[in-house]
């Protein structure tokens, strides 16, 4: 009989210990489930949305001008976006000697709040793009004849399928101004007349905070710089560069 009630005792203690060890592993996966959860909640918070049957302009100039957009913006080595998958990501690869403040590489510089920031679906519904409309507060740069609101667009964004899904194309490390917040914004004009974001700094409470992050440009070097100081650098930069054309 003792025999018999240590072996009950070995087994129930072996079955006790599975269960602990399926409950540790039940525990982690709701941890990696929450931090998942928490990821995807934080870039929910960046990226401008757009329904994926979102309807184009009927204006035919306006038809035209989206739809050439929407080619722009074209990756045809990415698969078609899908309720697959709820998040897509890929890492921009930012030019070695490309500087923390761009001034010769930008066609115009501006100080700016955003008013309005959408998102868009390519023409081929490989990629997502955001616009963001700005309105102009001042001008550090102009060789475009820029005018008091600018339209500017960046790779990324949501996009909402009928059923509630939500797919994410996020470009690492690359962000996408919000509407309501104030930034100053390095400017490329293209061949289309369109302005695309080269990088920017967001301008909160007198400081300054990086848009995008890398290790490959310094732009942390500016982060929490006082607003007065950092304006006045990008302003003698600018004065240097256009001295010298």
């Amino acid at each position: 009989m003792k025999y018999v009630a240590l072996c009950l005792l070995v087994f129930t203690l072996a079955v006790l210990g599975v269960i602990g060890i399926g409950a540790q592993q039940d525990q982690k996966a709701d941890k990696v489930k929450q931090r998942y959860e928490a990821e995807l909640k934080k870039i929910d918070e960046q990226l401008p949305v757009v329904d994926f049957h979102a309807s184009k302009p009927t204006e035919p100039a306006l038809r035209a001008k989206r739809l050439a957009k929407d080619r722009r913006h074209n990756l045809p080595q990415n698969p078609p976006i899908g309720e697959q998958n709820t998040l897509m990501t890929t890492v921009k690869e930012w030019a070695p000697d490309f500087p923390p403040l761009p001034i010769e590489q930008s066609t115009a510089i501006v100080t700016g709040t955003v008013s309005e920031a959408t998102a868009n679906i390519s023409e081929d519904k490989t990629g997502v793009y955001s616009e963001v409309v700005i309105k102009v507060e001042e001008v550090l740069k102009d060789t475009s004849g820029i005018g008091g609101v600018v339209v500017a667009e960046r790779d990324g964004g949501r996009v909402q399928f009928p059923s509630g899904t939500v797919f994410r194309f996020v470009i690492d490390g690359l962000g996408i101004p919000k509407a309501g917040h104030r930034y100053l914004l390095f400017l490329k004009q293209l061949d289309d007349g369109d302005f695309s974001i080269l990088t920017g700094y967001e301008l909160l409470n007198g400081r300054v905070r990086p848009l995008d992050i890398t290790s490959v440009v310094p732009f942390a070097k500016y982060e929490n710089a006082e607003e007065s100081e950092f304006l006045s650098e990008v302003r003698k930069a600018v004065k240097h560069q256009t001295s010298k054309l």
